[in-house]
């Protein structure tokens, strides 16, 4: 399902997700925050809908890593290795002995 960009950004509030996060952290982060606010540990009032908006929250971000396109091109490889990538480009110049 597809969620509207204000409405990731406040899943994003609600889980306390930084601008960079991968979906281990992201993980890591919802559990610690449902063991704080879950029910049978936080018995206060409004627990259950703290509990069932930071699950709403978790399902959009989810939703959000599943629909994401991945590239596997050369730029978007060089960026996440760009030692690789300087190799690559410098593999022809004879000044590197490559």
């Amino acid at each position: 399902m597809k969620h509207g960009i204000e409405e990731i950004k406040n899943a994003c509030k609600i889980l306390g997700l930084s601008m960079f996060e991968t979906r281990k952290s992201t993980e890591k982060k919802y559990k610690e925050l449902v063991k704080q606010k879950h029910p049978d540990i936080n018995a206060g009032k409004g627990a259950n809908d703290e509990t069932a908006e930071i699950n709403r929250a978790y399902k959009i971000i989810c939703d959000y890593f599943d629909g994401y396109v991945f590239s596997f091109g050369k730029t978007e490889l060089g960026r996440y290795n760009p030692h690789d990538a300087d190799m690559q480009r410098m593999k022809h110049d004879t000044t590197w002995g490559v």
